[in-house]
């Protein structure tokens, strides 16, 4: 049986359920403030005086917090539809957590810190900054009690002529883009996953934690080497997608190659061009 979990862009809780008076890791939740600046900062409306933006907001009651966190680089800040975005994601992101915070307190025994704790981190970074499009990706880590919390990445691609964001995965025919890259995406992740486990990984299985996920289980980035076309493209599996949660996650980077560029649906082939 596949066992597989994903972290979409509309974020979702994905912490281990509580079980038991288990305390909270001190690395789990030093490691989720790690992901997002500490600094409070306002994002402004034009490109000029554009600024990185970052923001925190805490409770602590009765034994239990609750920790939340998201950031942007300053291009973002540039982009006025995207920041109207990104500041949806945190209104609906801050009245889900506040919501599952309170349920968790009147439900979970005060010795169960473990569960009186929720954390949220999100931190937005660019791939790539093209004449129309940017491409970012963020880091996404919680904590919703348990041994251990989870963590991801996702991927967004905004479009300055329409003021819309989208995954990058809706730049390809998906179909001609596995068959484009299955062969090398797969051997590279196989070789890195052998050197994790000590032992080679059975080619062509179909099986977890040794099959290759397809491109409906991976999260793609679109990067760029000139700041002018996408010329590269990464292939990220997080937690439990490529293996188990202990072997962490995966990302293999291809260069654009004339299969890849193949796979592009025509309305952003002009975007993109094959680096060999």
């Amino acid at each position: 049986m596949v066992m597989r979990t994903f972290l979409p862009l509309s974020l979702a809780f994905l912490g281990v359920g509580c079980s038991g008076a288990e305390p909270v890791p001190d690395g789990q939740k030093s490691a989720a403030r790690e992901v997002s600046a500490p600094a409070k900062a306002t994002a402004t409306s034009g490109k000029d005086d554009a600024r990185p933006f970052a923001m925190t907001d805490n409770d602590e009651s009765d034994g239990g917090s609750r920790e939340y966190a998201y950031s942007w680089p300053v291009e973002v800040s540039g982009e006025p539809g995207l920041v109207k975005l990104f500041k949806a994601n945190i209104a609906q992101d801050l009245a889900e957590q506040k919501l599952q915070w309170k349920e968790a307190m009147a439900d979970c025994p005060a010795e169960y810190n473990s569960c009186r704790s929720n954390t949220l981190t999100v931190e937005w970074k660019v791939v790539a900054n093209l004449p129309r499009f940017l491409s970012l990706s963020s880091d996404v880590a919680t904590y919703t009690g348990g041994a251990h919390g989870n963590y991801g990445r996702s991927a967004l691609v905004w479009d300055r002529n329409t003021g819309k964001s989208f995954d990058p995965k809706e730049m390809f025919d998906l179909a001609a883009l596995e068959r484009a890259t299955a062969a090398t995406r797969c051997r590279l992740l196989n070789t890195e996953r052998g050197k994790r486990r000590g032992e080679p990984v059975p080619a062509n299985s179909s099986e977890w934690p040794d099959d290759c996920p397809d491109m409906e289980s991976v999260t793609l980035f679109a990067g760029s080497s000139d700041g002018n076309t996408f010329d590269r493209l990464g292939f990220y599996y997080g937690p439990y997608v490529a293996g188990p949660y202990a072997e962490g996650e995966y990302e293999v980077d291809l260069p654009v190659t004339g299969g890849i560029l193949a796979a592009v649906k025509p309305q952003y082939r002009a975007v993109f061009t094959a680096n060999r």
